[in-house]
């Protein structure tokens, strides 16, 4: 796969483990794979890791015809993306062995004194300084072939970064094809993914579906799907319709995907690899962890098998199998999963790369889930360095880490210096006028959650409002982000003494929680203990059991028992055995809730020391 590329390439990886290839190593290319590196959205409190691949297809530069100049193949050239008109002369500093004459001024071209000389990859023409900057179609393209090379220009003018020049040649180059009628043709199709790729490279990921998608409408047409070419647009269809949020529709599209490079002969290879990277990021994402993990799994073996695990690639693929592992309850699987994935990128010496950073991240709120929060701080810290030398301070990245440890702080108990990370975070998106973003609502959920534990439900209930109003503002209400919201709001109204309010929203929440197939989650354990406290308020006792049940159903399978919150939840079921005359339940449960806490070494707090009393 690659950057809109030519067979002579420089090889960068982006985060799907693909490897993305660049005739020019440039900054845009640079900051396109550090963008869509790693991007997680999470917190200790129960936000679910995401973590996606972006594949960039490689599409072969349509062949020059023999009349025409054959585009330079050399790593070192690069496209000028001076010119207004996409039919000009693309020049680049050229290297003349003898004297020439400028196509514009007939004057001779020396070379000598410091004169530059610029020659365009075209039509081969050379030209002065002067003449370089008039606005004169280029004879190459007023050809019949025009729309081919338009194509690589495009092409070209993206790896410089110049994604606006590219789109404004693929347009030119697509209109000249449906004036000749050869729009509807396998170079067409080409011309149409290339415009997908640049659209999606500015965000753009509905207008990069629809170009996708005509093209595979005219590989239908022509009957040339069924190539190692089309399974890459399936796959890219896939990823699009990913980040839009259609996750059933892109785990449709990777398994079509799958099927045709099965059918060419392709699928023991790193992009079969990648494909299983990218279904098991959709199946997570649609709430089958168990499916992402099967499919992580798969693509681990296919990369043992093509002896790629031991790649930045196959690091990120363990990474994937590390946060999957995570948010399915298994921490000591996660953490080893983690683990190899960093000593990949120590042998590999790009650990100090975006993709160290995201994976360093992601052994740090491992490590907080656990019940290390020092150890976290520790990884976070380390994380903090990288992100400083790759460039990425004052960015986006560096808010969400910023998160991460104002999380990790808070369940420290440092809850003023958690604040202070949190309002450092809180600057860096209005900087970047990033806070309308679902990571600007955790930020601000967190914010609420720390006010909340310090017993301040007047300014938690308006930073989760200002949450609220974001997800609204973003379609992700209805999400299990806005689920995990809505039972922050109910818990602070009910600690507030708005018990009626708070059942209202504990329900709403239960039911996004179940439309969206995340109920077997931490932060839904936590909703049934919410729920539960609600209905021992209002003298419901039977009810409360049954919330406490679902709870404890969900921790067990989550292997989540001998935690904080586990011991917590033994605690409240303890009592609400006591409220129901059980006391020899009530005892056994608050025996229960004693011994994780004396395993976790949180047997000497305040909330060790209730349970205690509870037990005499």
């Amino acid at each position: 796969s690659s950057h809109f590329g030519s067979s002579s390439a420089i090889k960068h990886t982006n985060k799907h483990g693909d490897v993305a290839v660049c005739t020019v190593a440039t900054m845009a290319c640079t900051a396109y794979c550090a963008r869509n590196d790693d991007e997680e959205f999470c917190d200790t409190s129960g936000s679910d890791a995401k973590f996606h691949e972006v594949q960039i297809p490689f599409v072969p530069a349509v062949p020059a015809s023999p009349q025409m100049p054959a585009l330079p193949k050399s790593p070192t050239v690069a496209f000028k993306a001076r010119q207004k008109n996409v039919s000009g002369h693309q020049f680049n500093t050229a290297v003349s062995g003898a004297p020439t004459w400028c196509h514009g001024c007939r004057r001779m071209l020396w070379g000598f004194g410091g004169e530059p000389i610029f020659q365009c990859t075209l039509c081969r023409s050379h030209s002065c300084a002067g003449c370089r900057e008039l606005d004169v179609t280029c004879p190459s393209l007023t050809a019949p072939e025009a729309p081919s090379l338009l194509n690589d220009v495009g092409s070209a003018k993206a790896q410089q970064g110049d994604v606006d020049g590219a789109l404004e040649a693929f347009a030119e180059a697509r209109r000249r094809r449906e004036s000749a009628g050869t729009l509807e043709t396998c170079d067409g199709a080409r011309l149409l993914k290339n415009t997908g790729l640049a659209k999606y490279s500015k965000g753009q990921y509905k207008e990069a579906l629809e170009a996708y998608e005509e093209a595979r409408r005219i590989h239908d047409k022509t009957e040339t799907l069924c190539t190692l070419g089309g399974a890459a647009l399936i796959r890219s269809i896939g990823i699009a319709k990913s980040d839009l949020g259609d996750f059933e529709g892109a785990v449709k599209a990777y398994a079509e995907a799958r099927q045709l490079y099965e059918t060419v002969g392709a699928f023991e290879s790193e992009a079969g690899a990648s494909l299983l990277n990218n279904l098991g990021f959709a199946k997570a994402e649609h709430g089958d962890v168990e499916g992402a993990l099967r499919a992580y799994s798969e693509a681990r073996e296919l990369r043992d098998r093509t002896k790629s695990l031991r790649t930045p690639s196959g690091a990120r693929l363990l990474k994937n199998m590390g946060v999957a592992a995570r948010v399915h309850g298994d921490l000591d699987g996660a953490l080893a999963h983690l683990a190899e994935a960093r000593r990949i990128l120590e042998d590999t010496g790009t650990l100090r790369s975006t993709s160290g950073f995201g994976l360093l991240r992601s052994i740090g709120i491992t490590l907080a889930e656990s019940g290390n929060p020092a150890a976290a701080l520790d990884t976070f810290n380390e994380a903090l360095k990288i992100c400083s030398c790759t460039g990425a301070s004052e960015t986006h990245d560096h808010a969400n880490l910023l998160t991460s440890i104002g999380l990790a702080k808070h369940q420290h108990g440092n809850c003023a210096v958690a604040l202070e990370s949190f309002a450092e975070a809180h600057r860096i998106y209005e900087m970047n006028r990033s806070i309308d973003t679902l990571d600007g609502a955790i930020l601000l959920r967190s914010i609420g959650t720390v006010k909340l534990d310090c017993k301040n439900y007047k300014g938690a209930l308006v930073d989760f409002a200002n949450s609220r109003s974001i997800l609204t503002r973003i379609d992700a209400l209805q999400t299990a982000d806005g689920a995990g919201l809505l039972g922050c709001i109910g818990e602070a109204l009910l600690e507030s003494g708005d018990t009626k309010g708070a059942a209202k929203t504990f329900l709403e929440a239960l039911r996004i929680h179940q439309a969206t197939c995340s109920l077997k989650s931490a932060r839904a354990a936590r909703l049934f203990m919410n729920i539960g406290r609600s209905k021992r308020q209002s003298g419901d006792t039977d009810g409360v059991l049954e919330a406490l049940e679902h709870a404890y159903q969900i921790l067990a399978d989550l292997r989540q028992l001998s935690t904080v919150s586990g011991a917590q939840l033994l605690a409240n079921i303890g009592d609400a055995k006591g409220d129901r005359g059980d006391p020899a339940g009530a005892l056994e449960a608050f025996r229960r809730a004693r011994d994780a806490r004396e395993q976790l070494e949180c047997l000497q707090t305040p909330e060790g020391a209730s349970l205690l009393s509870s037990m005499w």
